[in-house]
């Protein structure tokens, strides 16, 4: 059966303080109470001539909010009828609006939200839009990243490196870097240079080895010369960090997940099967991610 990749990443619903320019983590529940009141066909918001965000649906779960938003445009692939409970692809017929959707969930302890990163449908921006014209209230989004530090190559002997994958956007770019001071650069490109390919992946791992590591001086200088070249390239480092095992972006060194859903013509996707995915990588974000990150100290939390 086919898959199809979920990936999420978390923001921090953010307010400004009175006039100040101070801003502070803000609940978003009475937001959310007000969300749920209100006819689903009153959930929509025009953006654009022919597209609009709809909520489509919105629950309160084990103390997390679910929501489910539609950005209903005239060539998206998921379709929903605003006045129906409609959740999963189906036939189009002429009264029906068609839309890409967009999963949140909020955590109302911690105050996090999660947000499908679904580039053909609103994000986290989408989001701070459509509260504000419903609402009227103004909330911007600070995206989750981690601690200062972990963008780099760590020496500390707690820290070990189990995989490093390499993407390239424009591999012809990469002759720029391929210098003879650049050694392993250089292989690189004459390996992609050899085979014409213009864009890849590359991964370098120690397999399923509990003892063995990535030498750190040896990714520390490809990471050192690659991070110089942000525009097409990526990297990502698996690392182990006493028994938690997380993959860290160094370019963005925002945090993201990615899950996975299946389907197919019989079984097509469906806003539950992305929020089960959802839910469960959430819950691992909040217990094996959540300290690692960024502390925002100038913040109250209100």
């Amino acid at each position: 059966m086919p898959s199809k990749e979920i990936k999420i990443n978390y923001y921090w619903p953010l307010e400004k303080e009175n006039d100040s320019k101070k801003e502070i983590i803000v609940s978003l529940e009475p937001i959310f109470e007000k969300l749920k009141l209100m006819n689903r066909d009153n959930r929509v918001v025009k953006i654009d001539d022919g597209e609009n965000i709809q909520l489509k649906d919105i629950q309160n779960e084990d103390g997390k909010w679910i929501l489910c938003f539609l950005k209903n445009k005239s060539d998206s692939v998921f379709k929903s009828r605003l006045s129906e409970e409609t959740k999963s692809a189906e036939p189009l017929e002429d009264d029906e609006f068609i839309g890409y959707e967009c999963v949140v969930i909020y955590d109302c302890t911690t105050k996090l939200l999660a947000v499908q990163n679904n580039r053909n449908s609103i994000g986290a921006n989408g989001v701070s839009v459509f509260i504000e014209k419903l609402c009227k209230k103004r909330i911007s989004m600070s995206i989750l990243t981690y601690a200062d530090g972990y963008d780099e190559i760590l020496s500390d002997d707690k820290v070990e490196y189990k995989s490093l994958v390499l993407g390239f956007t424009k591999l012809s770019e990469l002759k720029k870097l391929a210098t003879e001071e650049d050694d392993n650069i250089k292989k690189i490109n004459e390996i992609t240079s050899n085979i014409g390919a213009l864009g890849g992946k590359i991964e370098f791992n120690v397999g399923r080895s509990r003892s063995t590591f990535l030498d750190k001086v040896g990714i520390n200088n490809i990471v050192k010369t690659l991070k110089g070249f942000k525009g097409n390239t990526t990297l990502k480092l698996k690392i182990i960090q006493g028994d938690c095992v997380r993959t860290i972006d160094l370019i963005s060194d925002k945090v993201c997940s990615t899950g996975i859903i299946f389907v197919s013509k019989e079984d097509p996707k469906t806003f539950d099967k992305i929020i089960s995915t959802m839910q469960e990588k959430f819950e691992e974000a909040l217990t094996n991610e959540l300290e690692y990150c960024k502390k925002i100290s100038d913040i109250i939390v209100v």
